[in-house]
């Protein structure tokens, strides 16, 4: 008899085939995991790692019979537990690097998917590895863990690279009618400005301006007449990209 494949990983599918010369033949097989089988050419799974007998009974319908055992015929290796863990799991645009520290069992070689798609180093056979992301957003990390006999397992974890929030308010400007600094306006990054709104006071608490666009801001007027140097309370609210709502207030001078 035969068997395919006579070695492999748990959990190892043997495919038994019966090379004998038995006409109208009864088949009994064992093998060697306290378990049988009286198919002609069976199918046995092997769940644990381990060497294993294999035997053959072969009767016919008078009586006769002939027995085979193959010793030590099926080995079954043991497979690899991968796992790992990311110190951060999250972090920020500013500083994207996360380390990846090996915690699987029974394993000997690694391969690494960081799950970075726009970076030309996007994989590592080191076991502890570090990674530089290039971009914001969720990344699946992978870790092959591969036995000394070639056995692999597979984990997956999430990280999260947040992209950079900031909001740039300037603390005065100049409309006096040349191209310097001539409008009270906001720039940033990781903002939906959709969501923006900005609103100006002078002293009293009255409302000179109530706009949503940032790009314009606010151009030191009043229902189109100037308004006098001095200083101005604002509040300014938007959301940025984690949707986080953000409320800030403060003053800015005009200078003419």
């Amino acid at each position: 008899f035969a068997a395919d494949p006579s070695e492999g990983c748990e959990d190892l599918l043997v495919q038994f085939t019966d090379l004998s010369n038995f006409d109208q033949a009864l088949w009994y097989w064992e093998f060697g995991d306290n378990t049988f089988s009286y198919m002609p050419n069976p199918m046995h799974y092997y769940f644990d790692p381990g060497t294993y007998d294999v035997s053959l009974t072969l009767s016919t319908i008078y009586g006769c019979s002939s027995s085979y055992t193959w010793e030590d015929m099926i080995t079954v290796y043991k497979m690899p537990i991968a796992e790992f863990v990311s110190i951060p799991e999250s972090a920020s645009e500013l500083e994207p690097t996360i380390w990846f520290f090996d915690r699987s069992l029974f394993a000997s070689a690694w391969n690494w998917y960081f799950g970075d798609l726009y970076s030309l180093n996007n994989n590592s056979n080191d076991q502890n590895p570090f990674h530089v992301y290039s971009d914001t957003g969720t990344h699946i990390v992978t870790l092959v863990a591969i036995s000394d006999e070639g056995c692999m397992d597979t984990a997956r974890h999430t990280i999260y690279i947040e992209p950079n929030v900031a909001i740039y308010i300037p603390n005065a400007f100049t409309p006096n009618n040349d191209p310097k600094n001539p409008n009270f306006i906001c720039k940033g990054e990781g903002i939906d400005w959709s969501t923006f709104e900005m609103r100006i006071y002078d002293r009293w608490g009255k409302q000179l301006l109530c706009t949503h666009d940032y790009e314009e801001g606010w151009n030191g007027e009043y229902q189109n007449i100037e308004v006098p140097e001095g200083v101005y309370s604002y509040l300014i609210s938007f959301t940025d990209v984690r949707l986080k709502k953000h409320n800030l207030k403060g003053i800015v001078t005009l200078i003419k």
